[in-house]
């Protein structure tokens, strides 16, 4: 019986076993942001801006950043956030988000939100966006997004 298929199930064994090791070292697995419920609001007439809303939820084990977004049908995708000063809803500008480990980010109407500007194209109800979102540890992510009706 020949040595050599059992030094090479030894080197393919040592080299698998090195990979996984480098990998456990490397974060957390891509799989810890969940995106659900995702839609952009389809937009008025005649108008270049929509918002667009989305649950972001952390399932690792340190906080995540999500840094900004990109869609190829708008010009900006901005991060803004509703809050109250003296008897007036305001809105401003996010330059990023932080998700807590085992948190979530809720974007809805009258809350925090995506806010597309400069649309390149008329949006309409039953239609998909492709939209990229970029996080700190877990890199960028595409998602289909519908386009719905208020």
């Amino acid at each position: 019986m020949s040595k050599r298929p059992i030094a090479g199930q030894i080197t393919r064994w040592l080299i698998l076993t090195w990979a996984g090791l480098a990998l456990a070292g490397c974060g957390e697995a891509p799989d810890t942001i969940v995106v659900s419920e995702p839609w952009i609001k389809e937009p008025m007439p005649g108008r270049a801006l929509t918002a667009g809303f989305m649950v972001v939820e952390n399932r690792g084990s340190a906080e995540e950043v999500l840094l900004g977004l990109e869609c190829p049908d708008a010009e900006a995708v901005e991060m803004h956030e509703m809050f109250h000063e003296g008897d007036m809803m305001k809105m401003r500008r996010m330059e990023q988000w932080t998700i807590p480990a085992q948190g979530r980010l809720v974007l809805e109407p009258g809350g925090g939100h995506l806010m597309f500007l400069g649309l390149r194209r008329p949006l309409k109800a039953g239609e998909e966006v492709q939209l990229g979102l970029h996080f700190k540890k877990a890199g960028h992510r595409t998602f289909s997004v519908p386009v719905k009706k208020p």
